[in-house]
């Protein structure tokens, strides 16, 4: 039996997708057909055509970054905050939660761009400066040692695009202009701080990291409540970020992805579907 904040979630759940159904089957009456409005759309969004059939038959509730993509086409939006304040409230409500960039979400003078994102995709030493200005401060003479003279052709690129700003000679943090964080940006900040932040020697010193890798046989319950733990973790985690009290020099990373090592979904053939 459900409690009343499942049941509430539930509801949630229930009214957001039909909200973008509808606001998808509407896109769909310029076409003459639905199959071709709804490759049209898939190539023009960003998201899969499986994916736009299952949330129009009410399947499947698309995650912040689906939700946005269809919202940026069907608004013409580039910036995450544009699109979120043109949205229905309770959907802008939810991408406000579950946004990655949440700790900038409330700052009027903060833009989330695609354009960024992909020079963060493009450019390893961009992507690099990024994260180091996202996490705290970062210093010249540190970007000159570790990316010569292309890191410093970047920080003047990226003062000039208002992504970082000079708060005292030579040292630079982040500025307005920022990454909607794609899931392909993700991935490519994700490799970066696998390949170069990793630390083996931290590995096993308790309170210093933690880190583990886990593989083996599930059956469909056990995958989706394992997913379930580890979104409930992460919200956890969203939590203590969010509060500006907890602010510190300690520059923090994370990486939490789950997968199964085969292509097809586990969800794929019927009306059930994961946590998300």
């Amino acid at each position: 039996m459900l409690n009343n904040t499942n049941f509430e979630s539930a509801q949630e759940n229930a009214s957001r997708l039909s909200r973008v159904q509808s606001d998808l089957l509407l896109a769909l009456k310029e076409f003459p057909r639905e199959s071709t409005g709804i490759k049209i759309l898939s190539e023009k969004m960003g998201v899969s055509a499986r994916t736009l059939r299952r949330i129009i038959k009410g399947t499947h509730t698309p995650s912040y970054q689906t939700i946005l993509k269809i919202y940026r086409y069907l608004y013409g939006t580039k910036n995450d905050r544009e699109t979120i304040l043109s949205m229905p409230q309770d959907i802008a409500r939810y991408i406000k939660i579950e946004h990655d960039n949440f700790s900038f979400l409330d700052d009027e003078g903060v833009n989330f761009t695609e354009y960024i994102d992909d020079l963060i995709k493009n450019d390893s030493v961009f992507r690099s400066i990024y994260v180091e200005t996202a996490t705290g401060i970062t210093h010249k003479s540190k970007i000159g040692f570790e990316h010569g003279q292309h890191g410093l052709k970047v920080i003047e690129k990226m003062l000039q695009l208002n992504v970082i700003k000079e708060i005292e000679p030579e040292t630079y943090t982040a500025s307005i202009e920022r990454s909607c964080l794609t899931p392909n940006t993700l991935y490519e900040i994700g490799k970066y701080l696998l390949e170069y932040k990793y630390s083996q020697d931290k590995e096993g010193l308790r309170g210093e990291n933690f880190f583990n890798v886990y593989f083996d046989g599930l059956n469909q319950d056990a995958y989706n409540e394992v997913i379930s733990i580890q979104w409930e973790a992460m919200n956890k985690i969203k939590g203590i970020l969010k509060d500006k009290n907890n602010k510190g020099i300690h520059k923090f990373w994370t990486i939490t992805y789950t997968d199964t090592l085969v292509e097809n979904l586990i969800y794929g053939n019927d009306n059930k579907e994961v946590i998300q």
